[in-house]
């Protein structure tokens, strides 16, 4: 019987591994100065997020939300400072850059003025890219552009219709940016697979709402193409032919 108190003592002293979580903070992520690891065996990106991991201002983060949350404060406060608009979505791609280990390329593309069916490469962090100008319809950028929608890519590999830029990215997602209609669009990309969720979608969504406003509302012209006199009711023509007093009421109405 006293043989076996060790092993039990031992079991019950052992403590739970840690679960992997999909996401990684990149920049003061040990209290103690060490270096979480980052990756894995299965190729997807992940830290142990444990009692040591603290976020941007130093708090413990309890998860993916709370550092999304945190980034959504510093971006407000890019947003409000006095920078030109290109000096501020570069500090907003450096920041996601920095804050987020899975952000591997970040940048931005804006419809051009002269071609409407074009995206142009704006400010962006990470290696130079070759594709500074992408027709609507090519390319993760270009559908996502043509089409209004976020594309979500785990493995870009699978898809056909891509546009190669890097042979270390691995994923990407793409969010138009709005201001009545698609202005642009926030691009990121990844070296790992599968490392983007819904949390991630939503998060990149709420800035691109907050970086449309650093633009105008699109002017749309209206065109008339002719005006018609058309009467209110056919059968007072009628009344008008039997020589009464009443005339026949017209209106102008466009067509």
């Amino acid at each position: 019987m006293h043989s076996l108190l060790p092993i039990v003592v031992l079991f019950i002293g052992r403590q739970r591994r840690p679960e992997k979580s999909f996401y990684v903070i990149k920049s003061k992520c040990c209290a103690d100065g060490g270096t979480p690891a980052i990756g894995g065996d299965d190729g997807l990106a992940y830290v142990c997020l444990g009692n040591n991991a603290i976020g941007t201002e130093g708090r413990q983060m309890t998860g993916k939300n709370e550092l999304f949350e945190s980034l959504i404060e510093e971006i407000k406060g890019i947003l409000g400072n006095n920078q030109e608009r290109d000096a501020k979505l570069k500090s907003i791609c450096k920041l996601l850059k920095d804050k987020v280990s899975y952000y591997n390329w970040v940048g931005f593309y804006f419809i051009g003025t002269e071609n409407k069916n074009e995206l142009l490469l704006g400010p962006f962090e990470g290696e130079p890219t070759e594709h500074v100008k992408i027709p609507f319809g090519k390319g993760i950028c270009g559908q996502a552009a043509q089409q209004g929608k976020t594309f979500l890519v785990q493995d870009v590999s699978k898809e056909t219709n891509y546009l190669s830029c890097n042979v270390r990215v691995k994923s990407e997602i793409v969010v138009p940016i709005f201001k009545g209609k698609v202005i642009g669009e926030l691009d990121i990309d990844s070296h790992f697979h599968s490392p983007f969720t819904m949390d991630d979608e939503q998060f990149l969504g709420e800035v691109g709402r907050m970086v449309s406003d650093l633009y105008a509302w699109p002017t749309q012209s209206i065109r008339i193409k002719r005006l018609t006199w058309v009467p209110i009711f056919p059968k007072l023509g009628d009344l008008y032919q039997k020589k009464t007093f009443v005339r026949r009421i017209i209106i102008y109405i466009r067509v």
